[in-house]
């Protein structure tokens, strides 16, 4: 499935994250991650971001994400909101 336009979802908050995606040229999965914890975490996070795309069934998107701190189930959840919402017309 591909993505038609780009969206967000989430907060620049404490234990929280802004996600963006956009649709690329290609099948690809870009994560860009900006993080206050990117040296400790920063792999798991970019981990979950392609697998929860990938597990959605989407190709070509860049998915950027600014991080402060959001556990697992957070980032799958705002992942999956702005992916819904670049899907619809």
């Amino acid at each position: 499935m591909r993505i038609k336009k780009p969206a967000q979802a989430g907060r620049r908050d404490t234990s929280d994250l802004l996600v963006e995606v956009e649709p690329i040229e290609g099948n690809g999965i870009e994560i860009v991650l900006e993080s206050s914890v990117k040296r400790l975490f920063g792999e798991r996070i970019k981990e979950v971001a392609e697998g929860t795309i990938k597990r959605l069934g989407y190709e070509g998107v860049r998915c950027k994400i600014i991080d402060d701190g959001a556990l697992d189930y957070v980032i799958q959840a705002r992942i999956e909101a702005a992916l819904m919402r670049a899907t619809e017309d």
